[in-house]
């Protein structure tokens, strides 16, 4: 059992590493945050409505670095369904790692 815990962590890993990778291709702020937007509302926000001030429920309840955000991401889909592409899971953990 513990290794079977052991080989979905380092899938995890690798998961989010690969994810980590692509992040430096999103340079723009403002593209960042509309493709981010759009990948929320496409595979996030039934979980976690928009807030008033403009956040989601949940999601930035705290600020996250972007090893954190990756890995939340890989729960997502492991837990949850929730499968972005891999340009939109960048652009989200590009986006809610510095969301403040």
């Amino acid at each position: 059992m513990a290794c079977l815990q052991h080989a979905g962590i380092l899938a995890g890993a690798a998961c989010a590493a690969s994810v980590l990778a692509s992040l430096p291709a999103l340079a723009n702020a403002d593209d960042v945050e509309a493709a981010a937007r759009a990948a929320i509302a496409a595979n996030c926000e039934r979980c976690h409505p928009p807030l008033p001030d403009g956040g989601w429920e949940v999601m930035t309840l705290r600020p996250h670095d972007r090893e954190e955000m990756a890995f939340l991401l890989y729960r997502m889909e492991e837990e949850y369904s929730a499968f972005p592409s891999d340009d939109e899971a960048a652009a989200i953990i590009a986006f809610l790692s510095g969301f403040e």
